[in-house]
């Protein structure tokens, strides 16, 4: 259902508040952006801004297929409730007016005027001092009181628009008081004698417009109050006019589209557990439910709390943590209507909440979903520590497999949830391994709980707690020394000994031409040192690289600088590559450094494999061109592009710098078949 509902009044946004919790959308129109700021965040309310006349009404009911419409506008907004009246006549809506009540009772004293204007014809006959609190579209009227910039004192809301209004007419400094109503009566009765007033000119504006207190106040400095009727007041006969309270509106509503409440559940991250972790919002959630599910550490945390806070409603506590045993028990149990989901930490980091809400927004119509944030375990933690936590990379190996080493070398500092205590050992073990052994390692244990325990070690001494808890965080960051040694350039990190390598300008260049993409399986042919495999591995984005290579010393080196640069998406495969490549899987990149003179064949091998391979080779022989220029030739490839490169570099001589020519390379790029 779809109901349109007029408001910008505290019965508009109540009922629109109310109605949220139904089954219903509802579209909440205010004339002004401030009429729909205390509007909570829902998604079954949709707020909409602007005053619109009959016409845009009768739009927006037809684009919006509204099914009902509900005025609960300004009793004294008659403009905008005979354009609503006439929009649902146009477009055969049901209309239901909200009315606020407004009778009162006159007091002695008391001036009754059926409208502004004559309210204006009275006060000209009048001196001293008036207060204005019709609002500002009303001001206008008493600009034809001949001193009214003196005179007149004028209390309107706070917003841009109406105070460029009033001073446009004449209403400012400290003629003009900008405030969200309603007030107290102390409120009003200091600003009367701060003005010095001697007129009160209100609307009849009921309970829920302050109207009471403002007549206290008056009464109380002497004022004498002139009151606006109602446009109900001034038209008894009109039926038009006439509305129902909020109350008997909803229950109206309700009845008449069998209106059923959804049930509300609270996704609650209940942080680290401790008792001190709780937010605010998280203990009124507790306090209003019926019933808290969740696994056991949590429940038990819960329970904890309410007793802390000296809550002694009685509640239903159900073990469960899977997302399709906890839906399942809901849909057993439609008399909850006010449940919370029990998570530990934030919902937002690793959550068994993830999912859930969408699982829960599936079932259209039945429950509203609400999620309240925690303090996220590791955030806890690195104050405990503290370490700032901006520029730290945030994992989980609880439940799911991390290359723990490779992402540390990547981010230098990094925090990890565990699965237990004992994750700590076999990670210093890892980061020995490849060769972060003097990595600090902070390990804590049940935190915020009262056995909290934070230890302090270095990877290469680590040793295990005596007694390992199960609920342990780590923080790992590298040695300065380290993160000093992984910024150099590549060439100076590898391992090289005599074998050949490709250059970093001609690698880079390579790189470029090669074009690798997020997935990729590459083959690097005559891998040499690994430089060329490394560098696709540290780019992230290949799947597999398969790095072939024959000669001993080559494989020794190659084995070493996979171990040293953490590549382990580096498969090392020794033999000749033609016979090799066979069991591979088919590549979408090719590499080709050094080919032992079977070029042409690794080349028909490439293409059989993949036609659409693209192939990178470097040729630093003449005859190596001749051969891929004959291969062009023959149809088994593709040319795509030629490029000699040629590189000097620098060395001093007595002083002097002197370049060296190194020998050019020429990059030829390559595939099997032609591009669609």
């Amino acid at each position: 259902m779809n109901l349109l509902l007029f408001g910008g009044t505290k019965e508009g946004r109540e009922l629109a508040e109310e109605l949220a919790e139904y089954d219903v959308i509802v579209h909440y129109s205010t004339a002004t952006g401030y009429g729909g700021e205390l509007l909570p965040s829902d998604p079954n309310l949709l707020l909409h801004t602007g005053r619109m006349d009959e016409e845009e009404m009768c739009t927006f009911m037809k684009e919006h297929d509204i099914d009902q419409v509900v005025d609960a506008t300004h009793p004294y907004a008659v403009i905008a409730t005979r354009n609503i009246q006439a929009a649902c006549k146009t477009q055969n809506v049901p209309y239901i007016r909200v009315w606020r009540p407004v009778s009162f009772e006159e007091v002695a004293g008391m001036v009754v005027v059926p409208d502004v204007r004559g309210a204006v014809e009275y006060l000209s006959h009048t001196k001293g001092t008036v207060f204005i609190t019709t609002g500002s579209k009303e001001l206008r009227e008493f600009q034809k009181l001949p001193d009214y910039k003196e005179r007149c004192y004028a209390r309107v809301l706070s917003t841009k628009e109406v105070m460029d209004a009033c001073c446009d007419m004449g209403f400012h400094g400290k003629n003009l008081c900008c405030m969200q109503g309603p007030f107290s009566m102390e409120l009003n009765l200091a600003q009367f004698r701060m003005t010095h007033a001697r007129y009160l000119v209100t609307k009849a504006s009921g309970k829920n417009g302050g109207f009471l207190e403002k007549i206290q106040a008056a009464k109380e400095a002497c004022m004498t109050v002139v009151v606006i009727k109602t446009p109900e007041e001034n038209n008894p006969e009109c039926p038009e006019e006439k509305g129902v309270s909020k109350e008997e509106a909803l229950k109206r509503l309700i009845t008449t589209y069998h209106l059923t409440r959804q049930r509300e559940v609270v996704l609650l991250s209940i942080g680290p557990g401790g008792n001190d972790q709780f937010t605010v919002e998280a203990v009124k959630a507790l306090s209003r439910c019926q019933v808290v599910i969740g696994a056991g550490r949590m429940l038990e945390a819960c329970k904890r709390l309410l007793e802390l806070y000296g809550i002694e409603q009685e509640k239903c506590y159900v073990s469960l943590y899977k997302k399709e045993e906890i839906v399942s028990w809901l849909e057993c149990h439609p008399h909850y209507k006010n449940i919370v989901l029990a998570y530990s930490g934030d919902s937002g980091f690793y959550s068994g909440a993830n999912g859930m809400e969408r699982l829960l927004n599936g079932k259209a119509g039945t429950y509203r979903v609400k999620t309240v944030s925690g303090i996220a375990s590791p955030i806890y933690f690195l104050g405990r520590i503290g370490v700032p936590w901006e520029g730290v990379t945030f994992e989980s190996i609880h439940g799911k497999d991390l290359d723990v080493a490779d992402t540390l070398r990547k981010s230098h500092r990094l925090c990890l949830l565990l699965s237990d205590g004992e994750d700590g050992a076999r990670i210093a073990k890892e980061l020995c391994q490849y060769g972060y052994e003097d990595t600090k390692m902070i390990l804590g244990e049940s935190l915020s709980y009262p056995d909290e325990r934070i230890t302090v070690h270095v990877a290469k001494n680590y040793k295990s707690p005596e007694r390992v808890q199960k609920l342990a965080l780590v923080y790992l960051e590298l040695s300065p020394e380290k993160i000093c040694e992984e910024q150099k350039p590549l060439d100076e990190r590898i391992l090289r000994s005599k074998v050949p390598m490709t250059k970093e300008e001609v690698r880079l260049v390579s790189l470029g031409k090669l074009a690798l993409e997020k997935g990729c399986v590459v083959y690097d042919i005559g891998a040499g040192t690994g430089s060329v495999s490394i560098a696709c591995a540290l780019s992230g984005k290949p799947s597999g690289i398969y790095a072939l290579e024959k000669k001993e010393e080559a494989l020794k080196l190659l084995h070493s600088n996979v171990v040293k640069f953490h590549t382990d998406s580096i498969h090392v495969i020794p033999g000749e590559a033609l016979h090799t490549m066979e069991e591979l899987p088919a590549p979408t990149h090719a590499f080709i450094g050094g080919s032992g003179g079977n070029l042409t064949g690794i080349l028909k091998k490439l293409v059989a494999k993949n036609p659409s391979v693209r192939i990178v080779v470097n040729a630093i022989t003449q005859e190596t061109v001749s051969t891929v220029l004959e291969a062009v030739r023959e149809g088994i490839v593709i040319e795509k592009d030629w490029v000699t490169i040629q590189v000097s570099r620098s060395r001093k001589v007595s002083g002097y710098h002197m370049m060296n020519g190194e020998n050019p390379v020429t990059v030829i790029t390559l595939t099997g078949k032609e591009e669609t």
